[in-house]
């Protein structure tokens, strides 16, 4: 059974078959989209809520693609690489799989591209062609995440209950898995590749050496599913964003939380760094985005305020600027304005 908090206060529940699983979400979200508050309850599976737009796009546009005349064969045939009819500036063939593709990355150089997929896989590709590199990283449940090291060398990837490293050369497993008590849901390197972060609905973060994939220090933990982890730029530092209403900061070293939790009156959906660490911007589902000073994680300025949920937040390359994705709307704020004294 899994249960999400919408938007307007609803509370959905329903089964699905897989973390990633998009159909129970679709079919779900559309019957109560309007229904009032049931109860208090808050026991969100990651993700769920950010997949639900997603996923009503691509029902709305499979549908509308379903009700087209069938292509001839020869129309197939010059469908599977570019021809004269492939929409403009498309560079090279799709990279194709069997399911639902949840992320697509650039390696750092920019020459390979890594996708995971329902189907149970993580594949690497050409980004000049298109074409597959190596053979699929397969997993026996559907991969939610994949990611290059900074150095290319190595794809991690998040699948259901556990995460695994792969050579990004080959596409062979080199670890173990690295095991949570519920879905993984996110997974990065840190900048010196020594170290993989997860994310769990478990409500914990764990790091883990990526050269032996055991477990590095203590169990991050907060009180409810943890939605995102990420290092900080010079990668000492851990932020996570919760369920529980709160993001953390936590010291790479020890493992312990510095000073107290960042507080929202709703989950978190999204927690970031500035490009050069000084601050941290999370953004809510109490409708609001805030700015941090990631030295002490004390609040900086008043709330950046949203007419709805506020569902993620970032800074701009030169940490100029903020940008927030709300429901309906996206904002770009200063963050001189914001950080300066009122």
């Amino acid at each position: 059974m899994v249960e999400a908090l919408l938007s307007e206060g609803a509370l959905l529940r329903y089964n699905a078959p897989a973390p990633c699983d998009l159909a129970a979400n679709l079919i779900a979200s559309a019957a109560v989209m309007s229904f009032p508050r049931l109860d208090q309850t808050l026991n969100v599976w990651t993700k769920v809520r950010y997949q639900v737009l997603a996923g009503l796009v691509a029902l709305i546009a499979s549908l509308a693609m379903s009700s087209l005349p069938a292509a001839d064969e020869s129309s197939r045939q010059t469908s599977a690489g570019l021809n004269q009819t492939s929409p403009p500036g498309v560079i090279c063939a799709p990279m194709e799989h069997d399911a639902i593709i949840y992320s697509a990355r650039f390696s750092p150089d920019g020459k390979r591209i890594v996708t995971a997929s329902k189907d149970g896989t993580a594949r690497l590709w050409d980004a000049a062609t298109g074409d597959p590199v190596g053979e699929p990283m397969e997993s026996n449940e559907a991969v939610c995440a994949a990611e290059f090291s900074l150095d290319g060398k190595l794809v991690a990837t998040a699948c259901n209950w556990d995460a695994r490293v792969w050579d990004a050369a080959t596409g062979k497993a080199i670890s173990d898995r690295m095991k949570h008590d519920a879905s993984v849901v996110s997974v990065h390197f840190s900048p010196d590749g020594r170290l993989v972060l997860t994310a769990s609905a478990d409500r914990t973060a764990r790091l883990w050496e990526t050269a032996t994939t055991k477990a590095w220090g203590k169990p991050m933990i907060h009180g409810g599913e943890v939605i995102a982890a990420e290092f900080s730029p010079d990668g000492h530092w851990v932020l996570t964003a919760s369920a529980d209403k709160t993001a953390r900061l936590w010291n790479v070293a020890t493992g312990e939380a510095l000073g107290e939790p960042m507080q929202h009156d709703g989950l978190v959906n999204s927690a970031h760094f500035s490009p050069d660490g000084k601050f941290v911007v999370t953004a809510s589902a109490d409708k609001t985005a805030r700015l941090w000073d990631a030295a002490t994680g004390k609040a900086i300025g008043k709330p950046i305020k949203h007419d709805d949920e506020v569902v993620s937040a970032r800074f701009s390359p030169d940490g100029r600027r903020v940008v927030t994705a709300s429901w309906m709307t996206a904002r770009i704020w200063d963050v001189a304005s914001i950080v300066a004294p009122q």
